[in-house]
């Protein structure tokens, strides 16, 4: 969802407390902002988009609190009802893929003295890695 967009089927008038929402607020204004910065970053106010439990009833726009996952609560304008993340780590790098398993499988070699419990016999919490 963008930016003020509301999930299909729900109108902006229906975020009910509870909602998972985003919220948008100016941090720091320009004024305020450190003195090393860039001229042209220094020339922009710092924002926020923070997500987290609407704490009463609001429309897209409305400025609301919100209760983060962390047990913060902030206030901001309300820009999206249900956001999903937006970001990516990129492409799946192949190479990547087997650091996890092999690391367990030499932590295993290593035993107790690794710092680490041995699981229970013929019990592993892992998958096995084919050819290793």
């Amino acid at each position: 969802m963008v930016e003020g967009s509301v999930a299909p089927g729900r109108e902006p008038a229906q975020a009910r407390p509870g909602d998972w929402v985003r919220i948008h607020l100016v941090v720091l204004e320009p004024g305020q902002r450190a003195p090393q910065l860039p001229e042209d970053t220094a020339a922009l106010p710092l924002e926020a988009r923070v997500n987290g439990f609407l704490q009463e009833a609001a429309a897209l726009g409305q400025e609301v609190e919100i209760l983060t996952l962390s047990g913060r609560r902030v206030r901001g304008r309300l820009v999206e009802l249900n956001p999903s993340p937006a970001h990516g780590f990129g492409r799946v790098q192949p190479e990547l893929l087997s650091i996890g398993p092999e690391l367990r499988r030499l932590l295993e070699e290593a035993g107790p003295a690794a710092g680490r419990k041995r699981p229970p016999a013929g019990r592993r919490p892992w998958p096995e890695v084919e050819g290793k």
